[in-house]
């Protein structure tokens, strides 16, 4: 299964291109809680060596409380937990 959509990112022109730029030499460390490592497209690179290195659940470790809620001042300023101002785009 393809997870590129080829036609509109011109991956594959890309590809007959640059054969060899499809990631490999690289080391990606990607924290995120959505990844499904199961997924076949994310078991081998184009070499055949594994995509995946090691893997980490996180889920529910360190969570951000969100509870609090504060107003942005005239300037669009919130003082966070830090006590640093933080400008809200």
């Amino acid at each position: 299964m393809d997870y590129i959509p080829s036609d509109v990112t011109q991956h594959s022109e890309f590809i007959k291109k640059y054969p060899k730029y499809d990631g490999r030499d690289l080391l990606i460390a990607i924290i995120d809680d959505g990844i499904d490592i199961c997924l076949p497209g994310m078991q081998q690179t184009s070499t055949g060596i594994p995509k995946i290195l090691d893997c980490f659940d996180f889920t529910g470790t360190a969570n951000v409380d969100t509870s609090t809620i504060k107003e942005a001042d005239e300037n669009n300023f919130i003082v966070g937990l830090s006590g640093r101002s933080l400008k809200v785009c």
